[in-house]
C-alpha cells in the first residue's frame, strides 16, 4: 500500500512537471571547440578519483548537483581538453564545499565551491590546491518551472566551475619540474 501511494505521488508529481530533476551530466560537461592549452606534462594524464560531497536529488524536494553526475561530467570535460586518463601520473581530487541555493525566486542564482587537489603520483607532490567558485543564473525565460530552473541554474554553476578549473590547469607550467600551488 505504501508503496502504491509512492507511486502515485511520483507519476502526480510527473504529471504535473514540478518534479525535481537532477543536475545532469551532458549540461554539467564543459564543452569547447578547442582546447585551452596545457602543459605536456598534463596531456592525457589525469585521473580522477570519486568526488567528496554533493547531494542526490529527491524527486520531492529540489534539485541537487550529485557527485556521481558530477564526476561524469568532470571526466568528459577533462576527456574533450585531452587531459583524461584512467590512470595517468596527476590524480585529481575534487571535493564539494558548499552549494547555495534559493529555495524559490524568479531569477535563481547557484553558487558553488569545489576544492581541487592535484596530486603528482609519481613523487607525492601537491601540485595544485584551489578552491573553486562559481555561479550560474537561470530565468524565467530559461525555464518556466521552478524546479527546472533550479535544475538548469545547479548545471550551469557546476559547468562554470569546471571551466574555471581547467583554466587553472592550463595556467599550470611545470616544465618537467611540478611544484607550483594556487
Amino acid at each position: 500500500m505504501e508503496n502504491t501511494k509512492l507511486a502515485l505521488t511520483l507519476l502526480l508529481c510527473y504529471l504535473l512537471g514540478g518534479c525535481a530533476v537532477g543536475a545532469l551530466p551532458e549540461q554539467m560537461t564543459f564543452k569547447s571547440e578547442q582546447p585551452l592549452g596545457y602543459d605536456e606534462a598534463l596531456l592525457g594524464e589525469i585521473s580522477v578519483s570519486e568526488v567528496k560531497g554533493g547531494q542526490t536529488t529527491n524527486p520531492l524536494w529540489t534539485s541537487e548537483i550529485g557527485g556521481i553526475g558530477f564526476h561524469t561530467a568532470l571526466k568528459e570535460s577533462l576527456k574533450l581538453q585531452g587531459l583524461l586518463a584512467e590512470e595517468g601520473r596527476f590524480q585529481l581530487n575534487p571535493t564539494f564545499v558548499k552549494v547555495d541555493q534559493p529555495f524559490a525566486g524568479f531569477d535563481m542564482t547557484v553558487s558553488s565551491e569545489i576544492n581541487y587537489i592535484l596530486i603528482d603520483t609519481q613523487t607525492g607532490q601537491e601540485v595544485m590546491n584551489e578552491n573553486i567558485v562559481s555561479e550560474h543564473t537561470s530565468t524565467v525565460g530559461d525555464a518556466f518551472l521552478g524546479s527546472a530552473r533550479l535544475q538548469h541554474a545547479n548545471e550551469g554553476a557546476a559547468r562554470n566551475n569546471i571551466q574555471q578549473l581547467l583554466n587553472r590547469l592550463s595556467e599550470l607550467k611545470l616544465g618537467g619540474q611540478v611544484s607550483l600551488v594556487f
